[in-house]
């Protein structure tokens, strides 16, 4: 796939412009462009319209129903295809999202995805499969985590460290941290 990429668009990064220009400066520690503060915003709203959608939704609540038990789901008259392809369809949604918003952040290359992909996969299994609060709770907890070893020890640190938290959620509480025991 990368290098399909590179065929077609070329070696050289790109970057997509910037949604807003101009700086927040609340105190000399907190600083943040007006772009920042978009996709932050963008992404709260993105959030909490899919949990809107998952509690009142016939599909999303279709979606909740097949994740605790498929065949009961089934029983009652869902049609699991339509709703995997949707499901499908979300993700990918979401993926395209995502990339575009890191295309404005950072630059674009075929391999652009691969980092915050792994941070996003400790993330979840962090706060726990299927849990959306958790999952919530850990993106915080993490990113703070992660802002404050960068800040302390280097940029470098913070894919190790990562790993480490993801580590001791497997080893001490392997169902994360809101996460139902299996």
């Amino acid at each position: 796939m990368a290098g399909i990429i590179l065929i077609v668009f070329g070696p050289r990064y790109k970057k997509l412009p910037y949604i807003s220009t101009g700086v927040i400066k609340v105190s000399n520690i907190i600083i943040m462009t007006t772009h920042e503060l978009v996709l932050v915003i963008l992404s709260i709203s993105i959030l909490i319209s899919f949990w809107i959608f998952l509690k009142k939704h016939k599909y999303g609540l279709a979606m909740r129903a097949i994740s605790q038990d498929r065949f009961a789901a089934q029983l009652m008259g869902i049609n699991l295809n339509k709703v995997y392809l949707l499901t499908v369809g979300v993700g990918c949604l979401f993926a395209g999202v995502s990339g575009a918003f890191l295309g404005t952040v950072y630059f674009l290359s075929p391999h652009l995805g691969d980092m915050p992909l792994v941070f996003a996969f400790v993330i979840i299994v962090f706060g726990g499969l299927g849990s959306i609060q958790g999952t919530i709770a850990a993106a915080f907890i993490l990113g703070l985590f992660q802002s404050t070893v960068g800040y302390l020890l280097g940029l470098g640190w913070s894919a190790a460290i990562f790993f480490l938290f993801m580590m001791l959620t497997i080893l001490f509480r392997p169902s994360g941290l809101f996460g139902e025991a299996a």
